[in-house]
């Protein structure tokens, strides 16, 4: 049986309250390093206590840190051990004899929590959970009249939870070793994109022909041909092969964008610069990106692709110029300079990335069921169904 207890009464906003020497060496946690929907840590960071600045408090294991600000992207942290994190995490203190603290956490970052909290925002450029309604907000508690029974029946819970999390992460894990695996055997195979000396070098312009989209956006979006845009990139694929917008190609060439075949390398030259794609199959782009027509004879899609994506952002930044304005143009795009291995080699590569990224596929498939499986377990547990 669950009982609705309101957060601010099990689990009130307290820091540790602990001091630490201006330089002693602490824990520093900003909203960017901790990954969306997981909690995860994607980099710890370690700085002198001096230089944290004001806008910080310290927290201990004890506390649940939850992100008021932008609460769609789901940022919730069991910390692990002290340190000083920014004030856009709010530090709940979970009372010890009433609410396991790995059950509140994964109530927050529950579907159905998620979906309130980016609802109960203001400000429309920074959206902050409203905290008056936050605190008057209830979870549910199993037993809530035996403490004892209700803390074993919410750690009972979060061990189920957590296997069930625990297979993401495996899955998670196993996509990310698949993704480093490339970029080793492109070094093993070929050396440095920039700097080898095993190879004659030559310009993009001479191994592949260039399209350049036009800046007009199309009127409407009512076909099948995908229209790339940055966020339509924004995955771990090489490989891109749908978007958010489709279109006809009457609607494109209205506007006079141009076609880019399949095998096509899509190079983002403005915003975020460097993003690399290859198209499995036919479509457009808008003017982010450019698309490179590997010439075969001479370069394979997936070679040219990585010798320009393990290439350092620095690199991308010199192209354009300029420290206002993040693009390079067409000719600059041309100029740079590859090496080219022997297409033999070339092929040998393409065959390897192709068999990693369908291995890969098969490793999404399953952290896709994995998700949807954690998701039932979820919406289950804080109705008294585990």
């Amino acid at each position: 049986m669950m009982t609705q207890i309101v957060i601010k009464e099990l689990a009130p906003s307290r820091g540790s309250g602990q001091s630490f020497g201006p330089d002693q060496s602490i824990w520093l946690l900003g909203l960017e390093d901790i990954e969306q929907n997981t909690g995860r840590i994607i980099e710890k960071k370690r700085v002198p206590a001096g230089i944290a600045g004001g806008s910080t408090y310290a927290f201990s294991e004890r506390n649940v840190l939850y992100s008021k600000l932008r609460p769609n992207l789901n940022k919730v942290v069991c910390p692990t051990e002290p340190g000083l994190a920014t004030t856009e995490l709010v530090p709940l203190c979970p009372d010890p004899y009433r609410l396991h603290r790995e059950y509140l956490a994964y109530y927050l970052r529950s579907p159905n929590f998620v979906a309130w909290a980016s609802n109960a925002v203001s400000g429309a450029k920074m959206p902050r959970v409203q905290m008056t309604e936050f605190w008057q907000q209830t979870i549910p508690i199993p037993y809530a009249d035996n403490p004892k029974k209700s803390l074993a029946e919410q750690r009972r819970i979060a061990a189920i939870l957590d296997q069930a999390d625990g297979i993401r992460k495996k899955r998670r894990q196993a996509i990310d070793e698949l993704n480093n695996l490339i970029p080793a055997i492109f070094y093993d195979m070929f050396g440095s994109p920039i700097n080898s000396k095993k190879w004659k070098k030559g310009k993009i312009a001479s191994i592949a022909n260039i399209i350049v989209p036009t800046r007009d956006k199309p009127k409407s979006f009512t076909g099948t041909i995908p229209w790339i845009t940055l966020p339509d990139a924004n995955n771990d694929s090489i490989y891109i092969s749908s978007s958010n917008y489709n279109l006809k190609r009457q609607e494109a060439e209205e506007v006079g964008n141009r076609l880019m075949p399949k095998g096509a390398v899509i190079l983002s030259c403005a915003g975020s610069m460097g993003i690399v794609k290859i198209a499995t199959k036919e479509l457009y782009t808008n003017q982010q990106f450019y698309g490179l027509i590997p010439k075969p004879e001479q370069v394979t899609s997936e070679y040219l692709a990585y010798c320009l994506l393990l290439r350092s952002p620095e690199f991308y930044k010199n192209l354009s110029g300029t420290v206002t304005i993040s693009f390079f143009s067409k000719a600059k795009a041309l100029d740079i300079l590859v090496s080219i291995p022997e297409i033999k080699m070339q092929n040998e590569f393409s065959r390897k990335v192709q068999a990693i990224h369908q291995h890969m596929n098969k490793q999404y498939n399953s952290l896709n069921i994995a998700n949807d499986v954690f998701s039932c377990l979820v919406q289950c547990a804080f109705k008294g169904g585990l």
